[in-house]
C-alpha cells in the first residue's frame, strides 16, 4: 500500500470514529434543534446530562462486572465443595474397601489355623493305635 493510500485510511478511520463518538454523545447529551429563543441549547446543562449519564452507564457496568465476579466466585467455591465431596467419598469408599480386605485376610488366617487344627486332630486319630505314638 502506498503512503498515500495509508494517509487516506488513517483519515476515514479517524473520521469513522469521529462520527461514531459524535453519534452517541449527541443522543447522550439531549441536543435538540436550536431554534432560538427559550428553546436554545444550554450546553452547560446539556454537558451535566450527558455526564450523568455517562455515570450511571459506568456504575452499571461496573455492577454487572460486580454481580459477574461474585457469580463466579460462587461457582468456584462451589466446585470447590463439590471436590472436597468426591475426594471424602473415595476416602471413606478406600479406607472400607481396606477393612474389608483386613476382615478377609483375617478370616482366611483363622480358617487355616482350623484347617491346621483339623488335620492334627485326624492324624492324633488315625495315628493313636500305632505303637510309635506318644500322645501329648
Amino acid at each position: 500500500m502506498r503512503k498515500d493510500e495509508q494517509s487516506t485510511d488513517d483519515t476515514r478511520r479517524k473520521l469513522a470514529k469521529a462520527a461514531a463518538g459524535t453519534a452517541i454523545v449527541l443522543p447522550l447529551s439531549g441536543l435538540v434543534a436550536c431554534g432560538g429563543g427559550d428553546d436554545a441549547l444550554d450546553t452547560e446543562s446539556a454537558a451535566a446530562s450527558a455526564a450523568d449519564t455517562v455515570s450511571d452507564a459506568a456504575n452499571d457496568v461496573a455492577d454487572t462486572v460486580a454481580d459477574a465476579a461474585d457469580d463466579a466466585a460462587g461457582a468456584v467455591g462451589d466446585m470447590a465443595d463439590d471436590a472436597a465431596d468426591a475426594i471424602d467419598d473415595m476416602a471413606d469408599d478406600a479406607a472400607s474397601a481396606i477393612d474389608d480386605a483386613a476382615d478377609t485376610a483375617s478370616d482366611m488366617v483363622d480358617d487355616a489355623k482350623d484347617t491346621a487344627a483339623d488335620m492334627v486332630d485326624d492324624a492324633n486319630e488315625a495315628c493313636k493305635n500305632c505303637a510309635l505314638y506318644v500322645a501329648r
